[in-house]
């Protein structure tokens, strides 16, 4: 699997890491016996605006994936490898999380040889433009895709055309508010301007709380952060996130 790498954190991954490039690739080949291979749930977070909360967001859901008690494993596709530096930091008592950094040029490779999971979170790059066929091909087969926005002019500005661009080929995308001051004027606008476009709208929003700071800076999810601000809404977007991939209620 071309310029990609499986990330270990020492003595801190059940996951034994194979000797070379090659190894990946051979590690993650399917196997003869078909039972024990399966194509995951992709869920892939898409957004061209910087700071909407991509990352943020990809990693408490592959939390509360994993608590949930499925095989869950995340993929950086974004440059500046936020989720990747964020599972680096992971503790060994945290939910159990796979975890592979790649070009988008790979995509092809990342979505044929990782297999054996329940369920693959992806993050992005906000370059969507610059790599629109790699993404499409990453986004059309997704079984879920999430924009990630503020609720500013600026962001909006950004990610309604990209929306518009998105459910073209892929229906199952949706907005979701994240990182927002729910209580505010600003914020009102903004989820009426959203819901005059007639796109999906996730019907909840992920306040801007100092608990997903302080629990990213740890390298856990806000649900692993005991009494953190925004469980609920983490726990009600993954409810969210869960049925619509078929899996039912928790």
């Amino acid at each position: 699997m071309a310029d990609a790498d499986v990330k270990e954190r020492p003595a801190k991954t059940r996951r034994k890491k194979p000797d070379d490039v090659g190894a990946v690739k051979e590690s993650l080949a399917p196997s003869t016996e078909a039972a024990q291979v399966r194509r995951p749930l992709r869920v892939v977070m898409s957004s061209p605006k910087g700071g909407s909360g991509k990352t943020g967001t990809c990693r408490n859901l592959a939390v509360a994936a994993a608590l949930d008690g499925f095989k869950v494993a995340t993929v950086d596709f974004d440059p500046q490898t936020g989720l990747t530096n964020w599972w680096q930091k992971r503790p060994d008592e945290a939910a159990n999380i796979d975890h592979y950094a790649a070009d988008i040029a790979n995509v092809d490779d990342i979505l044929v040889d990782i297999l054996d999971y329940d369920i693959v979170f992806f993050d992005t790059a906000t370059s969507v433009e610059e790599h629109l066929v790699e993404m499409k091909k990453l986004l059309e087969p997704a079984d879920l895709v999430l924009v990630p926005t503020q609720e500013t002019d600026d962001d909006l500005d950004s990610v309604v055309p990209w929306m518009g661009v998105l459910r073209k080929f892929q229906p199952r995308s949706y907005f979701v508010f994240n990182r927002v001051q729910p209580r505010t004027k600003i914020f009102l606008d903004g989820r009426n301007r959203v819901l005059g476009t007639g796109h999906p709208l996730i019907p909840l929003e992920i306040p801007d709380y100092i608990d997903f700071k302080e629990a990213g800076r740890m390298g856990i999810g806000v649900l692993e952060l005991h009494k953190a601000k925004g469980r609920e809404q983490v726990s009600g977007l993954w409810q969210f996130v869960r049925t619509n991939l078929g899996l039912g209620a928790a």
